[in-house]
């Protein structure tokens, strides 16, 4: 008897790995994530700004800026973040883009507080 053995198969050769198509969903959730953002952190001090009395609306103006910074930081951070994972590349893509669409909004938004905080100091 001999002591030949049946060599190893060769290497299969590997094909080149495919992304998952792009699931337009999980980027809506994160546009509409973003947007939700920026309506809690413009139109919240915005209702509150409305109802101050004794001068507290320069004190809303500036809580606006500031939840506007902390979004801007979150929906940047978390959306490279997301976006660099295979698994939910879509909604970090989608938090960055709901970010980016929604500045218009808020910039309207701040011109409007600012008219209402002069027409209310002037009288």
């Amino acid at each position: 008897m001999s002591q030949w053995t049946v060599p190893a198969a060769p290497p299969v050769a590997r094909t080149p790995r495919t992304r998952p198509p792009v699931r337009a969903g999980r980027i809506a959730a994160g546009v509409a994530l973003a947007l939700t953002g920026h309506v809690l952190a413009a139109v919240v001090p915005l209702f509150f700004m409305g109802n101050a009395t004794g001068g507290g609306e320069g004190l809303w103006l500036v809580i606006g800026a500031v939840l506007q910074v902390l979004l801007f930081l979150a929906a940047v951070a978390g959306g490279t973040v997301l976006h660099g994972r295979p698994e939910s590349r879509e909604l970090g893509l989608g938090l960055l883009v709901g970010w980016g669409s929604g500045i218009p909004v808020v910039v309207v938004l701040g011109i409007m507080a600012l008219m209402f905080g002069l027409s209310a100091m002037g009288g």
